[in-house]
């Protein structure tokens, strides 16, 4: 099920056990954009920050939980709802960085398996399906040839 935190004040989709308060969504959606050098945006935070060049580099965050190494044991990092949230939110940036690449025409043939791994290895995980029907139900193919690897 979709659920639009925080009665769109907090306008990101998450999963209903995930939706915490808003200054605890804030505060964790501004640790990983730090983490990541990315913009904080309380909207659409993966499609804002979607980047062609980072698609591995995104693919490695969600596969570590957004936990850098040095830091395992500062809060929230060592949350174990934080690194659900992490995933939830890092899976679309990985699609929505992946779509940028291939429009840019930066994919290659490893990429492309890289990718099509990585969404068949969470495709069967229901946390995920939300992100992944949205993306698969976009109309305009030439702007988002990722839903063609998706169906």
């Amino acid at each position: 099920m979709e659920l639009n935190a925080l009665s769109g004040i907090f306008s990101v989709h998450c999963r209903p056990d995930l939706a915490m308060n808003i200054q605890e969504t804030y505060a964790w959606i501004q640790k990983l954009s730090d983490h990541l050098g990315l913009e904080f945006s309380s909207q659409d935070w993966g499609i804002v920050n979607a980047s062609a060049s980072r698609v591995n580099e995104f693919i490695e965050c969600f596969n570590n939980s957004g936990v850098p190494p040095h830091n395992r044991n500062e809060y929230p990092y060592n949350h174990s709802d934080y690194r659900g949230f992490v995933r939830y939110h890092v899976f679309e940036l990985v699609i929505a960085s992946y779509n940028e690449a291939m429009i840019e025409g930066k994919t290659t043939t490893e990429d492309q398996d890289r990718f099509i791994k990585f969404i068949t290895d969470n495709a069967s995980n229901t946390d995920y399906q939300p992100t992944l029907n949205y993306w698969k139900g976009l109309a305009n193919r030439s702007e988002f040839p990722v839903a063609n690897l998706l169906i």
